[in-house]
């Protein structure tokens, strides 16, 4: 659950409510608790994120690269047979992860500030395992139209069908911006298209701050000058 507090704004003499987190909380979590059906990525409520942020939005999962990503030997992007993660069944199966990093087959989200919202990024955290063999995966964001950046990895999968899957935690340099960033999963390395990469509650964490709007800020100015000229009056 989202941690907030109300930042109070003083524009002159006036006074904005606001309301921002106060600490870091998840503004990205994917835990393919809603299920779907099929073998590839479309508009199944499970590939949605489950975060309660109201500053933020985070987009439904999609896929990219040059095949996309899949069900793969499994026959379906959500697993119900394996409990995964802490939050339980079902995990997401992704398959077509046999291209080398340079081509691989990614996921990827995008999370857009609200107006006004300024996103201190600060941390990532997932389950990961794979099935028939261990592929590589890495974690990727690009703030607006800028260079990508890894913020994880690449990283190995340590063993084939483990169960329940690994947890890992990565605290990146954290990252302060206004603009949509884009978050992409990579996998690859593996050693043919049916093998590949399950993943669980994949979450991105990060605190947000109000910024203020540039018309409120020239009145607050106007205002404090007024009020300086009016003591000067007295």
């Amino acid at each position: 659950m989202n941690s907030s507090k109300h930042l109070p704004i003083h524009f002159g003499c006036a006074m904005i409510l606001a309301t921002a987190s106060a600490q870091a909380a998840p503004i990205a979590l994917y835990d393919f608790e809603a299920g779907g059906g099929g073998n590839t990525f479309g508009t199944q409520a499970g590939l949605n994120s489950v975060d309660a942020d109201p500053n933020t939005i985070a987009s439904i999962l999609t896929t990219g690269g040059p095949q996309g990503l899949d069900g793969g030997g499994a026959g379906n992007i959500f697993n119900n047979a394996q409990p995964g993660s802490a939050s339980g069944p079902p995990l997401s199966n992704w398959g077509n992860g046999n291209n080398t990093e340079a081509t691989a087959n990614f996921a990827q989200f995008t999370i857009t500030p609200e107006p006004l919202i300024s996103v201190t990024y600060e941390s990532l955290s997932l389950y990961h395992g794979a099935f028939n063999d261990t592929p590589k995966f890495k974690f990727t964001y690009q703030i607006g139209a800028g260079p990508e950046v890894t913020a994880l990895g690449p990283t190995g999968h340590t063993a084939q069908n483990t169960d329940p899957l690994t947890f890992l935690s990565e605290d990146f340099a954290d990252f302060t911006t206004e603009e949509v960033v884009t978050w992409r999963i990579y996998v690859f390395d593996a050693n043919d298209f049916n093998t590949g990469s399950r993943f669980d509650d994949i979450t991105i964490n990060a605190t947000t701050t109000i910024v203020p709007s540039p018309t409120a800020a020239i009145a607050g100015l106007v205002g404090l000058a007024g009020l300086g000229m009016r003591r000067r009056r007295k």
